[in-house]
């Protein structure tokens, strides 16, 4: 159980380097890396960090791991252009932040509190591990989202610049009909017939 964060996350890292690269298998393993990072990290984050079962803090594991979910399917959605990424990642990078500060604030008040009993052993702080994971995801919530998506698209599909053009004049025209069609059949066609 505990491999499949590890897992997931190489599954990430190869999936960006290999968007950056295009390479076609990139979007697979973007969408099984965060997907899956997403959906443990909303059900099993308590497991990760080691949380006793007997802990009150299981339910704000809970919802710090959908707050961390929400932004790494907005960071999904915006890497594969899919529609509503923005608000996810407004949302989801509002969560990070707040699951980052209640973490840091957590993790020094138990620190604090261990420094007034010298004798005793320390507990585990399984606030830092929370911490950790929230500026990872924060970070490339954040980096995916200061970047705009028509520079994004455009750099993805720097080896069509057809394709590119008629995003282009899609976004810049979101009420053109005729802009959307044209878009749309040149994607199509480009799907039929990959050679194109």
């Amino acid at each position: 159980m505990k491999h499949v964060e590890p897992i997931a996350a190489v599954f990430v890292l190869v999936g960006i380097v290999l968007k950056l690269l295009n390479v076609n298998l990139a979007s697979t393993l973007l969408i099984t890396g965060l997907g899956t990072l997403g959906i443990s990290y909303c059900i099993l984050l308590p497991v990760f960090l080691n949380i006793p079962l007997k802990s009150f803090s299981i339910l704000a594991m809970m919802f710090c791991g959908v707050g961390l979910s929400i932004a790494l399917v907005g960071v999904l959605f915006r890497l594969n252009f899919w529609p509503g990424a923005s608000t996810l990642l407004y949302i989801g990078c509002g969560a990070a932040l707040m699951v980052l500060v209640y973490a840091y604030l957590n993790s020094r008040q138990l620190e604090l509190l261990q420094t007034y009993d010298p004798g005793e052993k320390p507990a585990y702080n399984f606030y830092l591990p929370l911490l950790y994971r929230a500026a990872a995801v924060l970070l490339l919530a954040l980096s995916v989202t200061v970047w705009p998506e028509t520079r994004q698209y455009a750099f993805w599909n720097r080896n069509d610049p057809e394709l590119v053009r008629l995003y282009m004049r899609m976004k810049e025209n979101p009420q053109d009909q005729k802009a959307q069609l044209a878009w749309r059949e040149y994607v199509r066609a480009k799907h039929l017939n990959p050679k194109r």
